[in-house]
């Protein structure tokens, strides 16, 4: 007997032998354009006075919606991102930390390296029994492990799985609250050096956009950050259709793990790197930072992290934490407080469309917020990764003297005059608003590859239309 199968039964089977064994598969069967959906891809769109073809905004969505640049966590020559690092089980600084069947142990633990152990040392730290160390070596009395600080934990460790780097990432939940500064179940144990105890009504100046000299940077500006951030709120609910809420930092629910802010913008003051947009990531911490919650000496150390805009010179600095299902976790945005207040309320802007799910450059809009808009500042804006160590570092003194500046760029008469004006960029423009619209459309799912949301998209008009 000949069995006979069109395609839309063997994904028919497909389907039902993956929930048969509970494996989680998303499949999008391809079927050719109709003569109809060919000819709509041309409808012409005017945004911001402009006009573009259909077919246009969905190749320029698909530049902003996947991101081309993987995360490294290895400093070794051997590590081509985060994900495979994962999968080898390569440590921050370059070792191949175990075998396949004790990695997930490790992961699991304490996330302290194997290679800065004896063998046995590792097995006691395996077995919970670390406090029988030498006191001279460690002072496990100071241990608090990520593994059970449940905010990053499951950036760190994994332990439901890797998003598909290859598919979409947008937020599901329908609640999604955005505050400043890292998340406070984090602090603990946190070697901070502009950290000034709780932040209250009352001082938000003085901790939250704190000046170099330790003085208020201006006062108000706390409460005028907020407000800005409320005013963009209604737009981005009416294009996404989620429920978004600014949660400030002395709020009860900041200190839940179930409603905290999951969107955060993270004030900066110190930057080794010549640049005012993009803050260096540090790599390689130290034996008593995996063990803190020091959270900015381990970003590295975040598997599965998608960064903004990583070879675009002045853009607002963050990245994306999806989950394993590519569903959005958590969004981080970094922004110098020396940029003045106007600049910071742009970068502001640019961070909550980002924070969506749309980490990358437009290529067909430099005066979107999307697109390359503060390409001005460029010139003096440095990368170590495309400038390299010598060029990209703030270095102080000459020859054997020379030595990283983390303050220089902390000075606010530092940071570059440019006639720019910025009130166009604190809101956003219709092309922005299109490219979240694209990315919130429910036909678009969180996973989907490349290919699957251009089919989508170019075969129903509904997502372009006004929610």
């Amino acid at each position: 007997m000949t069995l006979k199968m069109n395609k839309r039964g063997l994904v028919f089977i497909i389907v039902i032998l993956a929930l048969g064994t509970g494996v989680g598969v998303f499949v999008h069967e391809h079927i050719p354009l109709s003569a109809a959906a060919q000819a709509s891809l041309q409808k012409k769109i005017i945004l911001d006075g402009k006009e573009y073809t259909k077919e246009q905004l969905i190749e320029d969505f698909l530049n902003i919606a996947f991101s081309k640049k993987d995360w490294p966590i290895s400093n070794d020559p051997g590590s081509t991102n985060a994900i495979e690092d994962y999968k080898l089980g390569r440590t921050a600084n370059g070792a191949i930390c175990c075998t396949p069947a004790s990695k997930e142990k490790l992961l699991m633990n304490q996330g302290i390296q194997v290679d800065d152990f004896s063998p046995t040392e590792n097995f006691l730290i395996h077995l919970g029994l670390g406090w029988l160390f030498p006191r001279w070596r460690f002072d496990f009395e100071a241990l608090q492990p990520f593994s059970k600080s449940p905010v990053f934990s499951e950036y760190f460790y994994r332990p439901h799985g890797i998003p598909d780097r290859e598919g979409v990432y947008k937020w599901t939940r329908q609640k999604v609250k955005i505050g400043f500064y890292w998340p406070r179940q984090n602090l603990s144990n946190m070697p901070n050096p502009w950290w000034h105890g709780d932040i209250t009504r009352e001082n938000c100046d003085d901790n939250l956009f704190l000046s170099a000299d330790n003085r208020l940077l201006r006062a108000g500006e706390c409460q005028e950050i907020a407000d800005h951030v409320n005013t963009l709120i209604p737009e981005l609910e009416k294009i996404t259709g989620l429920d978004l809420h600014l949660q400030m930092p002395w709020e009860d629910a900041e200190n839940t793990l179930e409603d905290y802010a999951r969107i955060r913008i993270i004030p900066v003051f110190l930057n080794p790197q010549k640049n005012f947009f993009k803050i260096f990531r540090y790599g390689t911490p130290s034996k008593q930072e995996m063990l803190t919650h020091d959270i900015v000496a381990r970003e590295v150390n975040l598997v599965g992290a998608v960064s903004y805009t990583t070879d675009v010179r002045s853009q607002v600095d963050g990245y994306l934490l999806p989950e394993a299902d590519n569903s959005l976790g958590m969004s981080v945005c970094k922004i110098m407080h020396v940029v003045g207040r106007d600049m910071m309320k742009a970068l502001i802007t640019e961070c909550l469309l980002r924070a969506l799910g749309l980490p990358d450059i437009s290529k067909s809009n430099d005066r979107a917020l999307l697109g390359n808009w503060n390409k001005e500042y460029d010139s003096f804006s440095k990368l170590e990764d495309l400038d390299g160590r010598e060029q990209g570092r703030v270095w102080e003194g000459t020859g054997s003297d020379a030595h990283i500046s983390y303050f220089h760029l902390a000075k606010e008469e530092e940071f570059p005059k440019i006639n720019k004006d910025l009130r166009s960029y604190m809101s956003f423009s219709d092309y922005d608003k299109m490219m979240a619209k694209l990315l919130y459309c429910p036909a678009v799912k969180a996973g989907m590859k490349k290919e699957q949301v251009r089919d989508v998209l170019a075969k129903t008009d509904m997502c372009f239309l006004e929610r």
